[in-house]
């Protein structure tokens, strides 16, 4: 119960500029739509994060992988009547709606792994890092929230 509280208390009530990070899917074509939706982008994210793996830029499959776990999340969100808005929704949704907060912490890790190299690209990294995160973290997540 706390941690619906929470839930709703971070993400589905308006901050004070009037943006939520999720909201209610009350409709149910939208809901089958985002569902399938987030179910083709994560297939289609992982794929390329995968086509990366042994290519000259190894450290992109981290970043694609990354949103392949997180529309996975968004999937199982949307699946629950939640259309999450924000990276930290999605995260905290996990934890506290899907009630799976190990996985939640590995996408937490991931999220900050991403936004590293993003904003600070560490292009020295041997290509066994995005080998060893995507086969590490990228997939148990997804297949933790596998029908």
């Amino acid at each position: 119960m706390r941690k619906e509280k929470e839930w709703i208390e971070d993400c589905m009530e308006e901050d004070s500029q009037g943006r939520q990070g999720a909201e209610e899917i009350q409709d149910k074509r939208v809901k089958t739509r985002a569902v399938e939706r987030k179910k083709q982008n994560t297939q289609y994210w992982l794929k390329a994060a995968e086509n990366l793996l042994d290519s000259d830029t190894p450290q992109a499959a981290m970043i694609l992988g990354y949103f392949a776990a997180e529309s996975k999340v968004e999937q199982a969100l949307a699946k629950q009547n939640i259309k999450v808005n924000t990276h930290i929704c999605a995260i905290k949704g996990l934890s506290r709606v899907l009630e799976k907060p190990d996985q939640a912490k590995q996408l937490q890790k991931a999220y900050q792994k991403r936004k590293e190299i993003n904003y600070e690209t560490q292009l020295g990294e041997n290509k066994e890092k995005p080998k060893k995160f995507i086969q590490d973290t990228i997939k148990p997540i997804i297949q933790s929230l596998e029908e």
